[in-house]
């Protein structure tokens, strides 16, 4: 770490003018092949993507010698995406000198660059990175404190958690979020008492946030503990918790819960159908059909059971939806309206028939569905309900028409704008606008597509294919399969 003279010096160079060829002359191999290659890439960029892009792929391939080319890039941005990504790759090198310059980056005057080079220094790893964020951890200043816990604590660094622990007694309750989300990332077991205790304290403002650190850090003891507060009377927060943990026995916990009548029964039944880790199809199979009873019983677990069977994105979980919306019970009709929300076709003949029963709690959302998923069976129902002697129908047909590429959907438009019924034809003059991009309907431009915008149409052809490398395909050469990616936007 430099000492306070030489950082001096060194945020005068990164932030005023001097030169970096001394600080960042750091030993490392000869500049290979590759290296040249994306020096030259980031020379020649002809954009922001292009730049960020060859700056990564230079730390990657070049090492400790890129440093002198990506404080070059920091420097002499003008824009803020730049200097962050010039950030980011300096994190990506080994060099000994891009902890120091990220540490002076982190302290100098611009404030937005401060968290980014705190996580690049994490990131990075290296005994003078480490050296760095301890600096700041242990440092007066409030702001570089925070932000160094937060850093080391999200990168998994085990040694942050008592630093952590320490910070929490006197900081503000937005704080203590942050720091303790940060802390279960450290997954350090011995702050899992800690933690714990914290959960337990009804007086605590962040309960829940405790809840989701012992979440993030797993482990046999905050299993335990959070199995026993799910059994008790709120145990949303630790459900939450355990369907956090990627482990067999937490998911053992929870189908153990779902198994068991009382208030964590559904709410264990939620977390299964919505886990990514929950791969068995006998436990979703077992956990669906529960699901599927106690919407048919009703009752007050009726709409929680609803919403865990929605979490189920299966094929399977779309024919318990459908079985529930042709069932014509007291949840039909919200099943209908969930199942408009797919983009699936095969939920298009309960759609279908959902439009054609007449129910008006059922028939819109149930129009705007096939209208979204196109095909015959949207054409036919459309087609009937332009047609219709009820004008509820025809207005509902003008509103699902919205963005729809249906072959009649323009026509379907402009026969429902000139309607006698002034309800339909303004919700139809209202899509027909809003497919056009907010522009008035009689403007000039009424042979525009259905759903162009007039900013798209507006932007013109892109002059830059006549380069001998057109954006895309330098785009795609720049981000191959399982390197770096710039920082976004």
């Amino acid at each position: 770490m430099a000492g306070a003279g030489s950082g001096r010096a060194l945020t005068a160079d990164l932030f005023g003018g001097g030169s970096t060829r001394e600080c960042s002359s750091d030993p490392g191999a000869a500049p290979t092949v590759a290296a040249a290659k994306w020096r030259e890439r980031y020379r020649s960029a002809r954009s922001e993507d292009e730049t960020c892009a060859a700056l990564g792929h230079l730390a990657a391939a070049e090492g400790a010698s890129a440093v002198e080319t990506i404080l070059e890039a920091f420097r002499s941005a003008k824009r803020p995406y730049v200097r962050e990504c010039a950030v980011n790759a300096l994190g990506e090198t080994e060099a000994p000198s891009a902890a120091n310059w990220l540490a002076e980056i982190a302290r100098g005057p611009e404030r937005e660059l401060m968290e980014p080079a705190m996580q690049a220094l994490a990131k990075n790893g290296s005994g003078a990175a480490r050296s760095a964020l301890l600096e700041f951890a242990h440092g007066d200043d409030p702001r570089l404190r925070q932000q160094a816990l937060l850093s080391m604590g999200n990168a998994g660094w085990p040694e942050a958690a008592p630093l952590i622990v320490g910070a929490l007694e006197h900081a503000t309750p937005r704080s203590k979020e942050d720091l303790l989300s940060a802390l279960g990332a450290t997954r350090n077991p011995a702050a899992v008492p800690f933690l714990m205790k914290l959960a337990q304290e009804d007086g605590f403002s962040n309960r829940e946030a405790a809840f989701d650190a012992l979440g993030e850090m797993g482990g046999p003891e905050a299993i335990a503990f959070l199995t026993k507060e799910a059994g008790g009377q709120k145990p949303r927060y630790a459900i939450d918790a355990l369907a956090r943990i990627q482990d067999e026995s937490a998911r053992s916990a929870l189908l153990e819960l779902a198994r068991t009548p009382g208030k964590a029964q559904v709410k264990a039944m939620h977390a299964l159908m919505a886990r990514a880790t929950t791969e068995d199809p006998r436990v979703r199979e077992e956990v669906r059909a529960n699901l599927l009873r106690m919407v048919g019983e009703g009752g007050k677990n009726g709409d929680a059971a609803l919403n865990a069977l929605s979490q189920d994105e299966s094929p399977e979980g779309t024919k318990a939806l459908a079985s529930i919306a042709s069932g014509g019970g007291n949840y039909a009709s919200e099943a209908i309206r969930r199942l408009a929300g797919l983009d699936d076709p095969s939920v298009a003949p309960v759609l279908l028939r959902a439009f054609e029963s007449g129910k008006e709690d059922v028939r819109g959302p149930a129009l705007s569905g096939l209208a979204d998923l196109g095909g015959p069976m949207a054409e036919r129902a459309l087609a009937d309900a332009v047609r219709s002697h009820d004008p509820k129908i025809r207005k509902e047909a003008a509103s699902a028409l919205v963005g729809s590429g249906l072959s009649g959907a323009k026509s379907w438009l402009e026969t429902l704008s000139r309607d006698s019924n002034r309800d339909v034809a303004d919700a139809a003059r209202a899509t027909i606008v809003i497919g056009r991009g907010g522009d008035d309907a009689d403007d000039e431009s009424t042979d525009r597509p259905l759903g162009t915008s007039v900013i798209a149409q507006a932007d013109g052809p892109d002059d830059s294919s006549a380069d001998d490398e057109s954006p895309d395909k330098l785009q795609a050469e720049l981000r191959p399969e399982g390197r770096f990616v710039p920082c976004a936007r």
